[in-house]
């Protein structure tokens, strides 16, 4: 008997080596997980942050806001994506796109054109991530116009100038002229690195068209391996240790430059064509004017988005485009309050956007 189980464990020594290897990955995966959490203990997310920077009086609501905003975005024809059309608590967008000016979504519009409108474009600052429907730009500015006018919120995570400036004329082809169009952007021209006019997700999209079948079961497979503890673990120190790398991919700032300045020009252009009022806005980014000083969020998180190249690509970024003087920008790249300005590394808070809306409201002069 003892012979034959003996006989058994080595036949079957491959496959319990197997077993134990599975098992310690497994318990490392799982360990993985654990450091994972640790290191998001600050990050916009977590109860804990928000409790911070909310304060916890408000924390569950905003538990509830950053939740709703977490979604996919929807493909659109030319401009490659926007948000996704949705009705939530504290975050709704039509299907046009626009995200509501109102935390009652029966009072949500849908754009219509003409003189009762004002149209606003830009990034996820002007969508609002991080704040409710009723605390971004546009729903402040539209109450400054005591509500005159349907302010119109067309900002998009990710946007960078040229997908504003199709969306603007693709809007303006089917839709009458509104009464004045905003453009406030910046950061996403720089902190994306846009050398070659290209979105966010372009490289995604030309790598589906591009692929052959044959790359469907790697790509299968490597989802998978990519969504391991383990894997994400190892991918987001090695990030943060390969920053340096980041700085390399902007080696022309004034070809970036140029294409932001010539998408400015071309919605002028188009805005005035119509008699439409144009206005155009450098937004305010915090690592070009240290204004954590009055911010709730945490120090560790500021040491991360300042250690943060990609970040500092803006400060050089804005130097250089605000040395080429232009006269039809209104900059608020130094603008700055003394109440909390930022709810995470870029986005606004509710009462930034109120102080940005009151600016907005007396250079339309409407």
């Amino acid at each position: 008997m003892r012979i034959s189980i003996n006989n058994f464990f080595k036949k079957k020594k491959g496959l319990f080596i197997i077993i134990i290897i599975f098992i310690v990955l497994f318990i490392i995966n799982k360990s993985a997980k654990l450091f994972l959490n640790e290191s998001k203990l600050e990050r916009r997310t977590q109860p804990e942050f928000i409790e911070k920077v909310y304060g916890k009086e408000r924390a569950e609501d905003y538990k509830i806001v950053l939740a709703e905003q977490l979604s996919p975005l929807q493909y659109e024809p030319f401009i490659e994506f926007k948000e996704n059309p949705r009705i939530n608590k504290f975050t709704a967008v039509s299907e046009f796109g626009n995200r509501c000016n109102d935390d009652n979504v029966l009072l949500c519009k849908i754009p219509t054109g003409g003189q009762t409108e004002i149209w606003i474009f830009g990034g996820s600052t002007v969508f609002g991530y991080g704040v409710k429907n009723s605390e971004t730009i546009s729903s402040h500015l539209e109450n400054l116009l005591n509500k005159k006018f349907n302010v119109i919120n067309f900002g998009t995570g990710f946007y960078n100038s040229t997908q504003e400036r199709i969306l603007f004329n693709n809007l303006i082809t089917k839709l009458p002229p509104p009464k004045a169009v905003i453009f406030l952007n910046g950061l996403n021209e720089f902190v994306n690195n846009f050398e070659n006019n290209e979105s966010q997700i372009s490289s995604f999209i030309k790598y589906k068209i591009n692929k052959s079948s044959k790359d469907d079961l790697l790509e299968y497979f490597k989802e998978r391996i990519l969504r391991l503890n383990i894997v994400r673990l190892f991918s987001e120190y090695s990030q943060n240790n390969s920053i340096k790398n980041e700085q390399k991919k902007i080696k022309n700032f004034d070809q970036i430059i140029n294409i932001y300045i010539n998408n400015q020009k071309l919605t002028k252009s188009i805005a005035s064509s119509y008699k439409v009022k144009y206005l155009h806005v450098l937004q305010p980014v915090p690592i070009y004017l240290d204004s954590y000083k009055s911010s709730n969020v945490p120090k560790k998180f500021q040491r991360n988005m300042e250690k943060d190249l990609n970040i500092k690509n803006v400060k050089i970024g804005y130097e250089k485009y605000l040395e080429r003087k232009l006269d039809f920008i209104l900059d608020l790249s130094k603008f700055s309050i003394d109440e909390p300005m930022y709810i995470d590394g870029v986005h606004y808070s509710s009462e930034f956007n109120m102080e940005i809306a009151k600016l907005l409201k007396t250079k339309l002069n409407l």
